[in-house]
């Protein structure tokens, strides 16, 4: 044990049988080696942690109140927690045989890899997270109230990633889940993801049979989300990444701005509410779908469909948006994208489908009306036509339909 009130600790290497403790109120700690078999405990509330490796049997604790902390590796066989208040993290690579937690209220947190065997929990105030790979036993949170969130790989059975800022982004190469709910997907979420701008490239069902669960907020509950993406569009139009689940994947609830929402495969999608208050594209290799607030226009997808976002806004009925429904309360659009191409789609109105053969549900599009005014229509032994300018129903003339004052007799 070493504690001081003021200056700094420093040693190559301590070793202890049970608590190894390092505290300064303030000063720099920087002891290159620290091992206990049941504790190790580095503190100072004003100054700097370096460390080049931590190993304790029991918990691993690096803490600060106004300083960095800088780690190359912190082994728990409990818990690990790395903590600063006002400073950054720099922890190369954690690992706890339970429970791993890092957190700073200001400043930025950097990591190659935590691995826990129960719960990863990594917390940023306003700050950018960056973190290559989280593997967690049980939960992986990445939770912050601003600034960047960059995660190459979170795995874990479930997983959430948030940002609260109203510009804050979230980016992760893969999101690995298990699928823990009930047959159609409306029990908790398997996945949440959140925050003004969500990037995932890969979301994939790692076990479990039944339908992956996804929620969806922006960087509030009462807020739209102002891009989604999960998956990518290529430059030749094919897609990449995107939701992988052999029980198939249901995204609960989804109101944005702009978005992408690719399912890879055979993997059957349902959104059951879907809200874009600019344009969502949903896609997978057979089929196109774009969901419109505004105008529609010609963008190139096979299906198109129009919600009136001014009649149904989420943040009017947050009961109802975040209630789990399976087919949009009966109120949001709600969309089933299946593998196979077979598209069903309520609670909009279709613009167009292009004579897609696989659609079932709102029928007939806008364009069909449309284009039906454009041609004779045949009924029994008449023709009816219609004025291709106004769209004004037009009858030719008859005794039986003039005025008497346009009827002449001889």
């Amino acid at each position: 044990t070493v504690k001081t009130e003021t200056g700094d600790i420093t040693a190559d290497s301590v070793s202890a049988g049970n608590d190894a403790l390092l505290t300064t109120v303030e000063g720099n700690v920087d002891a290159k080696e620290v091992s206990a078999d049941h504790n190790a405990t580095i503190a100072t509330e004003k100054g700097n942690i370096a460390e080049n490796s931590v190993t304790a049997g029991n918990d691993a604790t690096l803490t600060a109140k106004t300083g960095d902390i800088t780690a190359g590796s912190v082994n728990a066989g409990n818990e690990a927690l790395i903590t600063t208040v006002e400073g950054n993290v720099d922890a190369k690579e954690v690992s706890a045989d339970y429970n791993a937690t890092i957190a700073t209220e200001k400043g930025d947190i950097t990591t190659d890899s935590v691995t826990a065997g129960n719960n990863i929990h990594v917390e940023n105030g306003n700050g950018t997270t960056k973190a290559g790979t989280l593997t967690a036993g049980n939960k992986v949170t990445v939770k912050n109230g601003d600034g960047q969130i960059i995660i190459g790989t979170a795995d874990g059975a479930n997983v959430s990633l948030t940002n609260a800022g109203q510009n804050g982004t979230v980016k992760a190469d893969r999101v690995l889940a298990e699928t823990r709910g009930n047959s159609n997907g409306t029990g908790a979420a398997d996945v949440l993801l959140g925050g003004s701008s969500v990037s995932v490239k890969s979301v994939v069902n790692k076990g479990g049979s039944s339908p992956l669960a996804i929620s969806t907020v922006g960087a509030s509950a009462d807020q739209a989300m102002k891009d989604i993406r999960l998956g990518q569009q290529n430059a030749d139009g094919s897609y990449s990444g995107g939701i992988s689940s052999a029980s198939g994947a249901v995204i609960q609830q989804v109101w944005t701005d702009t978005g992408l929402i690719y399912a890879e495969g055979d993997t059957d999608l349902h959104i059951s509410k879907a809200v874009a208050n600019d344009k969502l594209h949903v896609a997978n290799d057979e089929v196109s779908v774009a969901v419109y607030g505004r105008t529609p226009t010609h963008d190139g997808e096979t299906i198109v469909y129009w919600t009136n976002n001014s009649r149904n806004k989420p943040n009017e009925n947050m009961q109802a948006w975040f209630n789990r429904d399976y087919y949009g309360a009966g109120r949001w659009l709600w969309i089933d994208l299946k593998g196979n191409g077979a598209v069903t789609m309520h609670n909009g109105e279709m613009i167009d489908y292009n004579y897609y053969r696989k659609l079932y549900g709102d029928y007939p599009s806008l364009t069909d009306m449309m284009r039906k005014r454009l041609d004779i229509e045949i009924s029994d032994n008449e023709m009816v036509y219609y004025d291709r300018l106004g769209l004004i129903r037009y009858d030719a003339p008859s005794v039986q339909n003039a005025k008497g004052d346009e009827i002449e007799t001889d």
